[in-house]
């Protein structure tokens, strides 16, 4: 009878358990829920600004690729064509859902993203590494992503650019200038992706403080 009771005991006791461990999970939810919603939210009305930045960055790269090439240039100027213009047909496709009210979601946003870092990269290796002025193009787009992006994916984003482009700019055979350029160029991309990320922050807490006025405003006036 008391081995009875005592396995009836621990049965009991690890109900409770796993009901205690049930309730703690769906508070940890219920506490990120907010955080979760506001972070989709941001992203859905930001949107607009990655696809004009896009725009400005695919328009340039057209007008600087076709101003005046050199004969000795054409492969690269035909490769880097074809890689704006892939990006234009898929900014379009971008840019028609949202007009529709059909915001991509934050997963394929980010893989959006990330094909236009990779797009600007190939057209940096193909027109000389290091020695190319098309790495430009890097700050358009790492602005409008830091402007829209989570902390935490801004971060992956700044981290990954500055790593990948190291490795295709720097020469096998390189000299101290050639590391001092790269360096300069590494610490303006990680200042865009702060500074980006900084300005976003102070306007979501602007409209976080606006937002709050207007509901003491309501609250407070009589009915």
């Amino acid at each position: 009878m008391a081995r009875a009771d005592s396995a009836q005991w621990r049965e009991d006791s690890a109900l409770d358990a796993d009901v205690q461990k049930m309730k703690l999970e769906g508070h940890r939810e219920d506490v990120r829920a907010p955080a979760r919603k506001e972070e989709r939210s941001s992203l859905s009305a930001g949107q607009i600004v990655i696809v004009c930045a896009r725009w400005l960055l695919i328009v340039t790269g057209f007008i600087v690729t076709l101003w005046s090439p050199q004969q000795s240039d054409l492969d690269t100027v035909r490769v880097v064509l074809l890689c704006l213009f892939a990006l234009a047909i898929g900014n379009f496709f971008v840019h028609a859902q949202i007009l529709k009210k059909h915001p991509l979601e934050p997963s394929l946003l980010y893989l959006a993203s990330a094909v236009d870092l990779g797009i600007i990269t190939l057209i940096v290796w193909k027109t000389g590494g290091l020695g190319s002025s098309s790495f430009v193009y890097y700050y358009p787009a790492l602005l409008a992503l830091a402007l829209v992006f989570p902390l935490r994916m801004v971060g992956y984003f700044v981290v990954g650019l500055m790593a990948v482009y190291s490795v295709v700019s720097l020469p096998a055979h390189y000299a101290e200038a050639d590391l001092q350029i790269l360096m300069a160029r590494l610490i303006s991309l990680l200042a865009v992706g702060v500074v980006g990320y900084i300005y976003q922050d102070i306007e979501r807490r602007r409209r976080e403080r606006l937002a709050e006025a207007e509901g003491l405003g309501l609250a407070a006036r009589p009915a």
